[in-house]
């Protein structure tokens, strides 16, 4: 199971999610509308080859705390290079995922923080907070639908 990848554009074809579409407050209110407790979602697996809800919000939990690490080390250091991670493994257990401190850390940015850049590991490109947070807010959007269809 990978995580789903924005096309170009921004847009999801697979849920509808359009960063292009979204300010800087409507990416972060994305992030903040995520909220699931691990612990009250089945391990029942819908298919083989499908996570169950609470693998996802596992899932979510480790893909929140990575884009966090990976905003804050853009906000503190001048261009670091950004290391890719393989969410397609399935997710250890563990706590429920919290949106609450990278939200509170987005709310708090100034424009110029927003355009502040990583480089990417994939390609070499340069990653702004923006796109950092247009990301996490995809997976928020996107993997909500996955588990309320594999419930």
């Amino acid at each position: 199971m990978s995580a789903p990848a924005l096309h170009h554009s921004g847009r999801c074809d697979e849920c509808g999610f359009d960063s292009n579409t979204m300010d800087n407050d409507a990416l972060v209110d994305a992030i903040a509308s995520f909220s699931v407790d691990a612990d009250a979602l089945s391990d029942a697996r819908p298919s083989p080859e499908v996570w169950s809800p609470r693998e996802y919000a596992w899932h979510m939990r480790d893909a929140i705390d990575w884009y966090a690490e990976r905003i804050e080390l853009v906000l503190t250091t001048e261009r670091p290079q950004l290391e890719g991670r393989d969410f397609s493994v399935d997710p250890a257990p563990g706590r429920s995922p919290d949106v609450a401190p990278v939200v509170a850390r987005l709310r708090a940015l100034t424009p110029e923080q927003w355009q502040r850049v990583g480089i990417g590991s994939s390609d070499g490109g340069g990653r702004d907070v923006r796109n950092l947070a247009s990301r996490l807010a995809h997976e928020c959007v996107h993997h909500a639908l996955d588990m309320e269809q594999s419930r």
